[in-house]
């Protein structure tokens, strides 16, 4: 995640909420197609890029996850 895009496949995503757990941040991201999904940084990461709520930020999924639900 970095808050200025580095061209190619960076997706542009809107950070909705910041959650900090210990030394990790959950960082809640929404696309602009309204999908969400979340990051996970180090506490000095988040201090670093200077996020904050509302801030656009740029994202390249390394370990991507899909859930679905089950019926």
């Amino acid at each position: 995640m970095t808050t200025r895009s580095m061209g190619g496949v960076d997706d542009e995503a809107t950070a909705d909420r910041i959650v900090h757990l210990g030394f990790e941040v959950r960082v809640e991201l929404v696309r602009a197609d309204g999908e969400k999904l979340w990051a996970q940084v180090t506490r000095d990461a988040c201090e670093e890029l200077g996020l904050e709520a509302g801030q656009t930020v740029y994202i390249r999924a390394s370990r991507e996850r899909v859930f679905t639900a089950s019926l």
